[in-house]
C-alpha cells in the first residue's frame, strides 16, 4: 500500500516536476515585483513629503 503511494506521488512529480518550477518562478518573480513596487510607493511617498515642505517653505518666505 505504502510503496502504491510513493510510487504516484514520484509519478505525479515527475510528470509535473516542470510545471511546479513553473509556478515556484512565478511566485518569486511576484514577490521580486511586489517588493520594488513597495519600494517605489515609499520613495514617491516621500519626495511628495519633501515638496510640501519646499512648498511651505516658500509660503512661509513670501509672507
Amino acid at each position: 500500500m505504502m510503496n502504491k503511494v510513493i510510487d504516484f506521488a514520484k509519478e505525479w512529480i515527475a510528470d509535473n516536476l516542470i510545471l511546479v518550477l513553473l509556478m515556484v518562478a512565478m511566485f518569486v518573480g511576484m514577490q521580486y515585483l511586489f517588493y520594488q513596487q513597495s519600494q517605489a510607493l515609499g520613495e514617491a511617498a516621500q519626495q511628495v513629503e519633501v515638496l510640501k515642505l519646499k512648498i511651505s517653505l516658500t509660503m512661509e518666505q513670501q509672507k
